[in-house]
């Protein structure tokens, strides 16, 4: 079979050029060396460039190290059951929360209060009391106890009464509430401290309980102070039982130097399934001796 003089051509013109370009490169080189070496201006340049390069390989090297490391750090806390999710000063809605957001007038309670106070002859004080009852509507059972003796009084509306002899004794607030004000045992009081508060994280486990996290500043409770402290407030809900943690000392530095530290644990449960209370049949009327 006779041979293609134009495929012969064609195979030798591009052997030809591969040689060329390659002698090219190869001249382009040394002439490169050259100047290099002969040319201070050019070899700064030159070095200047390299440095840049490897400035922002190193740059792009750690920040896909990084990445990776994140994304350990997450799938580690999977294996752990649990999925915890941060925000930066986030403000979450009790909507947001499944339980929390059923409680409203209806529950059974116990708090534990823990605190220290100073003394008049500035000695220190340990004091632990315990608040428990329930809540219908707007009437709450209210049963005190401290050092193993419990007082019950109830709230009817905005009032305060303690029974004796089937008779209702009106009775005021910080006689209930002489230790520590109503406002930070209350939930009505309490709500309004978690609505104001911002969500630091919270944490979703696999049983079903969740963790949440906030931090209340201190000056959205007394307008006039400008520092940066907070108070932090942990809910757990877990087995339809909402608990909170919330540590006042912060608060009262500020408001009270009569009390050194300030813990509370409040418990809520039963939520939208207590039984009505009964304080006052419509037949029923109240002897009461007012005690300002």
């Amino acid at each position: 079979m006779k041979k293609n003089k134009y495929n012969y051509d064609k195979d030798y013109t591009e052997e030809y050029d591969e040689n060329n370009n390659s002698n090219n490169e190869t001249k382009k080189f040394k002439e490169f060396l050259e100047k290099y070496k002969t040319d201070k201006k050019y070899k700064s340049k030159v070095q200047l460039t390299g440095y840049l390069i490897f400035i922002i390989i190193l740059i792009i090297y750690l920040n896909i190290s990084n990445m990776g490391s994140n994304y350990n750090y997450n799938t580690a806390n999977n294996t752990n059951d649990s999925n915890e999710i941060n925000t930066d000063n986030v403000k979450k809605d009790t909507n947001d929360l499944s339980l929390l957001k059923k409680l409203n007038n209806n529950y059974t309670y116990s708090i534990d209060i823990l605190l220290t106070k100073i003394k008049e002859d500035n000695t220190e004080e340990n004091i632990a009391l315990n608040y428990n009852g329930k809540s219908s509507g707007e009437n709450i059972i209210i049963n005190k106890k401290i050092n193993n003796t419990t007082n019950t009084f109830y709230k009817a509306g905005d009032e305060y009464y303690k029974k004796s002899n089937e008779e209702y004794e009106i009775m005021a607030e910080n006689e209930i509430y002489d230790i520590i004000n109503a406002k930070y045992v209350e939930y009505d009081s309490l709500k309004k401290y978690i609505e104001k508060a911002n969500l630091d994280h919270y944490t979703n486990y696999s049983s079903g309980k969740i963790e949440y996290v906030y931090n209340l500043n201190i000056s959205d409770i007394i307008k006039s102070y400008k520092k940066a402290d907070t108070l932090k407030i942990e809910i757990i809900e877990e087995n339809e039982i909402i608990t909170i943690n919330i540590d006042y000392t912060n608060l009262f530095k500020v408001l009270n130097n009569k009390i050194k530290t300030c813990s509370i644990n409040y418990q809520y449960s039963n939520i939208e399934k207590t039984e009505k209370i009964v304080i006052f049949n419509e037949n029923n009327t109240t002897n009461s001796t007012n005690n300002n």
